[in-house]
C-alpha cells in the first residue's frame, strides 16, 4: 500500500472519531494492525490522526477564513480531508506545500468520486491558503485569554475556562501546550520475573532503547520500539505500558504480601497487576470492572505477566455489597480525564461539562460502597486521573463528611513530591509542573467511630 493510500486510512479513522465516536488509540490499533503499510507509513497515519484530532478547533477556525461554505455544512470526508491537509501545511515542514495539496485532492478523488466535485473545492481553500500572506487573526490574548486558549491550543471553552480558575493565564497555557505534545512511551517493569536493568539490557538486544525513570522504581521510558507485541520480552510478561503518574497509585495503596485486596474500576488492569507485584503475587485481590470484554483484559494482562492472585469479575461497584471484608480497596473512579488528554485526544471532544453531576455522583456511590467493603482498620486510596477539584478535593471532603468513621492516612515517602501542604494524604500531580500525567490520590483509613 502506497504513502497516497496511508492517507486515506488516516482520513477513514478521523471519520471514525468525529462521526461514530470511536476511540483515537483503538482505531488507530486496529486499523494499522490490519493493514500492509511499511513502518514509515504506519508512521505517517499516526502522526496524521492524532494531530489532526488534537488540534481540530485551531484548524477550524483556519479553515473558516477561507471556506465560502459554513464548515458544518460541509461532508465529513471533505472536512476531514482539509483539517488533515491544513494540520500538515501548519505543523509539519518535512512535506512539500505542493505535495501535500496534491495529496489532499487525489485523496478526495479516490474517497468521494469526481462527480462530487469535493477536489476542486479542496484544490481551492488550500491555494487560498497558501497564497494568502496575512497572518490568521486570533482572539485577542490580553483581552480574551479563554477565547485565544481555546481556539489556538484547540480545547473546548469550558476546560480553558476551568483551567485558568486553578491555575491561572500561564499556568493554562503550560498545561494547554503540555496537553498538546506527544507523550513519552512508557513501561512498568514485571518486577515478579526481572528487575529493571535487566529488561534495559534485554530490550536492547530487541533494538529498542529503555532509560530508567526518576520517579518510580519500576518506571522505564521506551524509545523507538517499533510494533510492542512482536517483542519477546513483551510476549514474556516483562513489562506492561502504563504512565508513571499512574504507577504511583498501587505505592500509595501500599499493600502486602497476603493480604486480601479489592480493586472496584479495575479494566485493563495495570494499577490491578502492579498492586499484585508488590505483594509478589501472594493474598488476593478481587478485581471488579462493569463489563465483561473490559473484565477479559484483565485476564489477559495478569496471565501475560504471570500473575496468580487476581480474581476477575464483572461487577458494578455501585451494586457491590461486601461487608468489612478487604484490608485495602481501590477506587480508581471513572471521571473526566482532563489530566490524560495529551493520550487520549478525542477525549477533549467527548467530554461535556454537563456530564460532571453524573460522574460526581457516581464516583460518591462507589466510594460509599468501598468503605462498607473495608475491615476495621483497613486502607481506602481514591484515584482520578482528571485536574477538576469537584471530581478530586471536594469529592474527598464530602466522602468525610458522610464517614466519620475515616481520618486522612498520610501517603509514602515517594509521593511526597506531589503531596498537598493543606492535607499529607493528598497527592496531587500537575501535568505543567511536573511532567507527568495530571493525577489525584487520596488516602484513607478506617477508624471506626469512636477513634
Amino acid at each position: 500500500m502506497t504513502e497516497h493510500h496511508a492517507r486515506d486510512l488516516a482520513v477513514q479513522i478521523l471519520y471514525a472519531v468525529d462521526e461514530e465516536g470511536a476511540y483515537t488509540n483503538l482505531e488507530l490499533d486496529k486499523a494499522l494492525f490490519s493493514c500492509e503499510l511499511s513502518a514509515e507509513d504506519k508512521g505517517l497515519v499516526t502522526e496524521l490522526v492524532y494531530g489532526t484530532v488534537t488540534y481540530r478547533d485551531h484548524l477550524d477556525y483556519v479553515l473558516a477564513n477561507y471556506s465560502n461554505k459554513p464548515l458544518k455544512k460541509l461532508d465529513s470526508y471533505t472536512h476531514q480531508i482539509l483539517r488533515m491537509a491544513l494540520y500538515q501545511l501548519i505543523f509539519l515542514d518535512r512535506i512539500p506545500d505542493h505535495a501535500v495539496v496534491s495529496e489532499a485532492v487525489n485523496t478526495a478523488k479516490r474517497l468521494q468520486g469526481k462527480h462530487q466535485q469535493a477536489d476542486k473545492f479542496i484544490n481551492a481553500i488550500l491555494r487560498n491558503y497558501l497564497k494568502d500572506d496575512q497572518p490568521v487573526k486570533w482572539p485577542d490574548k490580553r483581552k480574551n485569554a479563554a477565547g485565544y486558549l481555546a481556539k489556538y491550543y484547540s480545547f473546548p471553552q469550558w476546560i480553558v475556562d476551568t483551567w485558568l480558575k486553578e491555575y491561572g493565564k500561564a499556568g493554562a497555557e503550560a498545561l494547554c501546550q503540555y496537553m498538546n505534545a506527544r507523550p513519552p512511551l512508557l513501561a512498568r517493569v514485571n518486577t515478579l520475573q526481572i528487575q529493571p536493568d535487566a529488561l534495559i539490557q534485554k530490550l536492547a538486544r530487541e533494538g529498542v532503547r529503555a532509560d530508567r525513570l526518576d520517579r518510580v522504581p519500576e518506571g522505564l521510558a521506551l524509545y523507538n520500539p517499533g510494533g510492542l507485541r512482536q517483542l519477546q520480552s513483551f510476549q514474556a510478561g516483562d513489562f506492561i505500558i502504563q504512565d508513571a503518574s499512574s504507577m504511583l497509585v498501587a505505592h500509595a495503596l501500599d499493600p502486602s504480601p497476603g493480604e486480601y485486596i479489592a480493586d472496584l474500576c479495575a479494566a485493563p488492569g495495570g494499577k490491578t497487576t502492579h498492586i499484585a507485584a508488590l505483594m509478589k503475587d501472594q493474598g488476593r485481590i478481587d478485581a471488579f470492572d462493569l463489563h465483561p470484554h473490559r473484565v477479559q483484559l484483565i485476564r489477559e494482562n495478569m496471565d501475560r505477566l504471570g500473575i496468580s492472585i487476581i480474581q476477575p469479575q464483572v461487577q458494578d461497584a455501585q451494586a457491590m455489597e461486601a461487608q468489612g471484608l478487604y484490608d485495602r480497596v481501590l477506587v480508581d473512579a471513572p471521571c473526566s480525564g482532563l489530566g490524560v488528554l495529551n493520550r487520549r485526544p478525542d477525549a477533549r471532544w467527548q467530554r461535556r461539562r454537563q456530564q460532571l453531576p453524573d460522574l460526581v455522583h457516581l464516583q460518591a456511590a462507589i466510594l460509599d460502597k468501598a468503605a462498607a467493603a473495608l475491615k476495621l482498620g483497613g486502607t481506602l486510596l481514591y484515584s482520578t486521573c482528571t485536574t477538576l477539584r469537584a471530581e478530586n478535593e471536594d469529592q474527598c471532603q464530602h466522602f468525610l463528611d458522610r464517614h466519620p468513621d475515616f481520618k486522612p492516612d498520610s501517603l509514602p515517602d515517594l509521593l511526597t513530591p506531589y503531596q498537598v501542604e493543606e492535607g499529607k494524604h493528598i497527592c496531587r500531580i500537575i501535568p505543567q509542573r511536573d511532567q507527568m500525567d495530571g493525577f489525584f490520590i487520596a488516602k484513607f483509613r478506617k477508624v471506626g467511630q469512636d477513634d
